[in-house]
């Protein structure tokens, strides 16, 4: 089994609300140990998406989409065949 991290949700955030990628990593730490306990991978993205949803990056789109689809082929073809 394979579990895919969140997506960082950007830096933007009214400022009435808490910040949203801190709340967001909180719940993926968390879920990550959970995982881990169940013998499952974590695919963490954050790091790959953090720049696409802030105000300087370039957006979130199809080559963060490819990438992410790259690294679940990887994972894939090291599992054993029967």
């Amino acid at each position: 089994m394979l579990f895919l991290g969140l997506h960082a949700l950007g830096l933007s955030n009214p400022e009435d609300t808490p910040n949203r990628d801190s709340v967001a990593w909180e719940f993926h730490e968390q879920m990550k140990d959970l995982v881990k306990e169940q013998h499952a991978e974590v695919l963490g993205l954050w790091n790959l998406t953090m720049q696409a949803g802030n105000n300087g990056g370039f957006g979130f789109g199809e080559s963060v989409a490819l990438v992410e689809a790259m690294m679940i082929i990887n994972w894939l073809s090291k599992l054993e065949t029967s």
